[in-house]
């Protein structure tokens, strides 16, 4: 049998969601698609009273905003250092502060 091709596990199938997933879906959909209730979040909505639901359908609606991470460096000699390293030598840095790092308690 090859590798990529083994039998099937314990558990649930690959890909199947799991069952409380499942009814949490169902339940959200039938009272989201209540018309009762899209009447009353109208009311809501034009109030100013569901802030985080006008917040989720401009979202919904619009995208949701671009979120950026920017990573800045102290000019520090070492920092420098670690710039030029090539990939081999990261790893064997990160195994000696790994090494030093289980000689010594963490807090």
């Amino acid at each position: 049998m090859p590798r990529n091709k083994l039998p099937p596990g314990p558990g649930r199938p690959k890909g199947l969601k799991n069952k409380a997933t499942v009814e949490i879906q169902a339940f959200s959909r039938e009272i989201l698609g209540d018309p009762v209730y899209q009447a009353s979040l109208r009311e809501r909505l034009a109030a100013g009273k569901a802030p985080h639901m006008e917040t989720l359908l401009h979202h919904y609606a619009y995208g949701q905003p671009v979120k950026r991470v920017e990573l800045s460096a102290t000019v520090d000699d070492r920092r420098e250092g670690y710039r030029k390293m090539t990939d081999n030598d990261i790893q064997a840095r990160a195994l000696e502060l790994t090494t030093q790092l289980n000689g010594k308690s963490v807090h």
